[in-house]
Order: structure tokens, then C-alpha cells, then sequence
């Protein structure tokens, strides 16, 4: 089953390209350790999701401090608490263009066309008030034009205008858990050596260590053998009084 990291904003999965020296590794969750736990999920800024025991959190978001190495590997310390986590985006205001509702089978309004004063020009041979002081002004004329109606009728057009993705910030509603897993299609990149050793690997390792004690145990039963063949031929020269007393002392004292 790939792993994932279940941290807010982060996208890192195992069999990712990683450059050398950054080891990326997985992590799970303390569930056996509720106050440990509850320091996890405040860092995340998730206090209200509660992790299984498939889900992990990778290498990331724990400071150098918090690893400890044995025997060339990578073990997370047990009471190490992640504090790298990055900030959450900018929430974007919703478009104005998108919360409006096109109007469907709306009759465009006209407004009423105002009254247009019309002057009538002056006929040869009468003057104008204004040239002859004497003259008597005439009556104005005002013609009212009635208002013509448009050859084809003007209807609203509103342009449909995709929506744009809104991120809510963790902080306003309670995040929500995907249960969809991600697949990722592309071709897996070579791998660097991982820091948690699989069944397979430790099998090996258990294997090599029973070789290296069987090399010792046979070691041992040679010295004991040689040990017990040593002495016996000091039981059978001092048998045979070849070798004096104070021969056979030294012999023991180095023995």
C-alpha cells in the first residue's frame, strides 16, 4: 500500500525523486499515546481528525533533532513532535460575476422616452423677436415625438463565467478527510536507500547475525578442543615424568 503524508498543503508520497541527502521517510501516528497525539494534531492545526493507523506523516515536518540513528537507520525519537508545517494559502474573495444569476426569460425594460421640445423654424419674411424690439413674440410650438419601438427587441445577455476555486483556510471550517485514494500514473523514480527496513530486509539482517554466531560458536567448541588437547598431553608427560614440577607451573600459570 504507498504511503502518503496526511499533513494540511503536503503533497509528499513515497517513490518521489528526492535530492541527495534528503532522505524522505514515513512516520505514524502515536495512537497509543493520546497526549502525544493531541500535541501531533495541534501542530497540524487539525484537532478535530482523528488518524488511523494507516496514515502517516513524512520526515518533513520534524527537525533534525527529533531522529536518532542505530545501526545506519532512521527512527523517529519517542517523544519527537512535528512543528514544520506551511502556511495555509491566501483565501480569494469570490468573483461578483460569478454570484450573480442569469435572469431567464426576462423583458427588457425601456425607459420612456422623454418629450423633445421642437422649435419651428422661422418662415421667410417674419423676423424674430429678438431683431425687431417692437414686434409682439408668438406662441411657442412644442411637438411631442412619440417613441418608436426598436425593430427587434434588446435582451439581456449575461456571460456565464466559471467559478474560481475558493480555498477555505483550516482555520474557519473543520477540514475534511478524503477517503478517495491518489493514484499517481507516472513511472516511479529510482529509489534511495529507505529508512525503515521492510519484513524482507529484516529477515536478511536476522540471517547474517545467526551466520556471525554460528562462526563464533565454532570458534569456541576449536579453542575448548585445543584447551582439552593441551592439557591431556601435560597429564601424560607428567605420567611419564618428563616434565618437572616447576615446568608444569609455569605451563599453568600461562594456560
Amino acid at each position: 500500500m504507498p504511503k502518503y503524508c496526511r499533513a494540511p498543503h503536503c503533497s509528499n508520497a513515497a517513490g518521489q525523486a528526492r535530492p541527495p541527502g534528503r532522505r524522505l521517510s514515513f512516520y505514524k501516528f502515536p495512537l497509543h499515546d493520546a497526549p502525544r497525539l493531541r500535541r501531533w494534531l495541534a501542530q497540524m492545526r487539525r484537532e478535530n481528525w482523528l488518524p488511523t493507523r494507516h496514515q502517516h506523516l513524512c520526515s518533513d515536518h520534524f527537525e533534525p533533532s527529533c531522529f536518532q540513528y542505530r545501526w545506519g537507520v532512521r527512527y523517529l525519537r519517542p517523544d519527537a513532535v512535528p512543528t514544520i508545517f506551511p502556511c495555509s494559502p491566501t483565501v480569494r474573495p469570490p468573483s461578483l460575476e460569478a454570484s450573480r444569476t442569469p435572469l431567464s426569460g426576462a423583458e427588457p425594460v425601456l425607459p420612456a422616452q422623454p418629450l423633445v421640445p421642437k422649435s419651428t423654424s422661422p418662415e421667410p419674411g417674419v423676423t424674430k423677436p429678438g431683431d425687431n424690439p417692437e414686434a409682439v413674440p408668438g406662441p411657442t410650438v412644442i411637438a411631442q415625438v412619440p417613441p418608436q419601438p426598436p425593430a427587434t427587441p434588446a435582451l439581456p445577455y449575461f456571460e456565464a463565467v466559471a467559478a474560481p476555486e475558493t480555498v477555505i483556510s483550516s482555520a474557519l471550517t473543520v477540514p475534511i478527510v478524503s477517503t478517495v485514494p491518489i493514484v499517481s500514473r507516472a513511472a516511479p523514480a529510482p529509489l534511495s536507500p529507505p529508512d525503515e527496513l521492510s519484513t524482507e530486509e529484516l529477515v536478511a539482517v536476522a540471517v547474517v547475525l545467526q551466520r556471525k554466531v554460528k562462526v563464533l560458536q565454532q570458534r569456541r567448541r576449536r579453542h575448548r578442543a585445543r584447551l582439552a588437547a593441551m592439557e591431556g598431553l601435560v597429564e601424560q608427560l607428567r605420567r611419564d615424568s618428563l616434565v618437572s614440577e616447576e615446568r608444569l607451573k609455569l605451563v599453568g600459570d600461562t594456560g
